[in-house]
């Protein structure tokens, strides 16, 4: 859910990013770069997070009680946001927390409107799957039809604590192309395909989703393309979905503006997990 409102405690029509992440994750510190490796393995609870640039916030259920963070610096990740116990601080998470309350049960009224998709689906027609899912502009046959989180035969899902070379691995699968790979060496993330070497040494340190899912897309191309389906937005897990770029051309003749409204290339200036 994104830029939904404005806080009753924030300046007048401030804009701002609310996301809930409903399943604890974990990032694994001993597949980070070199000079960030360490034997640990960092825990993140289930939690709700709401950002307006550089002010950040998290509030968590931890041992049985409420957790608050906050970092007016910038820190976007989990532990990088220190526990608050300012009062003012602490009215203005939880204002955020009304907020995403209301539109949780707004959603939850709409869920149970909707129509079900029920019957058999036939699964080796991916694409007739696809041109279905576009031409009736239905979010939720993303996640009935197309697949959900545990089903990677048409869309490529990727949480937060994904193994980075598994999202290579998935889409190699995905797209039946065994000459696409990737493993870890100790500095950073290689990807190879058809014998050709791209390493990915991380900005930041850490192994990160976004940089890896761009040079995925780098790889792929020009044969292949990579896009992010926008429907999966402020889900848990993000979806994206790879195909020819014969097959992306015939739907864009088909649904140009469906598919530019319901997919986003995959670029270095996309952020999906930040």
């Amino acid at each position: 859910m994104e830029s939904i409102g404005a806080l009753h405690h924030a300046p007048r029509h401030l804009k701002f990013n609310l996301h809930f992440h409903p399943d604890p994750f974990e990032i694994d510190m001993r597949r980070a770069a070199l000079p960030y490796r360490r034997d640990e393995i960092i825990a993140h609870p289930a939690h709700l997070d709401f950002s307006y640039m550089p002010r950040f916030a998290k509030i968590s259920l931890v041992d049985g009680y409420v957790e608050y963070r906050w970092s007016e610096t910038g820190q976007a990740r989990y532990y990088d946001c220190a526990v608050t116990h300012d009062p003012a601080q602490i009215a203005l998470i939880d204002d955020a927390f009304d907020l995403w309350e209301a539109n949780l049960e707004e959603r939850r009224i709409a869920d149970a409107a909707r129509p079900v998709h029920a019957g058999p689906v036939d699964r080796t027609a991916p694409m007739a799957l696809i041109r279905h899912y576009i031409a009736h502009a239905d979010p939720h046959y993303l996640f009935d039809v197309l697949g959900g989180p545990d089903t990677d035969d048409i869309v490529l899902w990727v949480d937060r604590g994904e193994e980075d070379d598994e999202i290579v691995k998935k889409c190699a699968a995905l797209l039946s192309l065994p000459s696409l790979s990737a493993r870890f060496d100790d500095m950073a993330l290689e990807i190879t395909r058809g014998g050709v070497l791209t390493r990915i040494d991380y900005d930041g340190g850490d192994a990160d989703r976004d940089e890896t899912l761009a040079a995925l897309a780098g790889v792929l191309r020009p044969d292949f393309e990579l896009r992010y389906c926008t429907d999966s937005q402020g889900n848990s897990d993000a979806a994206f979905l790879p195909l020819p770029r014969a097959d992306w051309e015939m739907l864009e003749r088909e649904y140009p503006a469906e598919v530019a409204r319901l997919f986003t290339p995959v670029s270095a200036t996309l952020k999906i997990f930040r």
